[in-house]
């Protein structure tokens, strides 16, 4: 178990959990999804609630303050893991570097923003190469922009397709 100074009324445990010592009894407080992560709502110590992910949390009671310029890594790539263990601060290098070790990196068809397909990217790749068609062309038949036609064909986006 270990403390936060802004949140005197709250305990950190290391298998990542937080109790509440606001009202007369302890509780285990519950998160609330925070996007892709998961979050709380705590009161300070100045009387203003300040929300916060649970991540950052329990590597802040267990790790020190985060230096500036790092952010909380999840060393084995569970979002879901926020044991104290699971938990580091590092450079953004380190997480993104982390990301591709365990394979959780949105690259690709995994990445939620992606307009293309493994398989278009491939078919666009072969196309200019047999035919030198311009990136404007090649867009057009694939429904993207001529710079995404762009970046997909020369490996700017979608390196590790081969």
């Amino acid at each position: 178990m270990a403390v936060i100074d802004r949140f005197p009324r709250y305990e950190f445990h290391e298998d990542g959990f937080i109790i509440s010592r606001v009202k007369s009894r302890p509780r285990i407080l519950k998160p609330i999804k925070m996007g892709a992560y998961v979050g709380l709502q705590l009161l300070r110590s100045d009387g203003h609630i300040e929300k916060a992910y649970l991540h950052r949390l329990i590597c802040e009671a267990h790790r020190g303050a985060c230096p500036d310029g790092m952010e909380c890594r999840h060393i084995d790539g569970d979002k879901a893991n926020n044991a104290a263990s699971n938990l580091a601060w590092g450079t953004k290098s380190q997480n993104e570097a982390d990301k591709t070790r365990h394979g959780t990196l949105q690259v690709g068809e995994r990445n939620p923003m992606s307009k293309l397909t493994e398989k278009q990217v491939r078919a666009m790749r072969d196309h200019r190469h047999e035919t030198g068609e311009s990136y404007a062309k090649i867009a057009g038949k694939f429904g993207v922009s001529t710079m995404t036609a762009y970046r997909a064909v020369t490996r700017k986006l979608w390196r590790t397709v081969k």
